[in-house]
């Protein structure tokens, strides 16, 4: 089923320590990030397609173990990413 804000505590509450998740082409928008910014153990994080965008993807600055965040089709910006980083 396709996974949205709303549905994606429940979609979280079986694996907090989540290395890698691919959310791509899902509904979910900015209302997500702080749930997915908590997880502390995410380093690989697939957005594609989504509705995220710079004010959201923030949440992830200072995160201990992201490696990889992928925002193609999304409207976050390069120089977001690159605080990211």
């Amino acid at each position: 089923s396709m996974i949205t804000d709303a549905g994606i505590s429940e979609y979280l509450r079986h694996d907090r320590l989540v290395a890698i998740l691919s959310l791509s082409d899902t509904l979910i928008s900015d209302r997500s990030i702080p749930k997915l910014s908590a997880l502390p153990m995410l380093s690989d994080i697939r957005l594609d397609g989504t509705c995220i965008t710079d004010s959201g993807i923030a949440a992830f600055i200072g995160h201990g173990t992201i490696d990889s965040i992928y925002v193609e089709r999304t409207a976050v910006t390069p120089e977001m990413l690159e605080r990211i980083k």
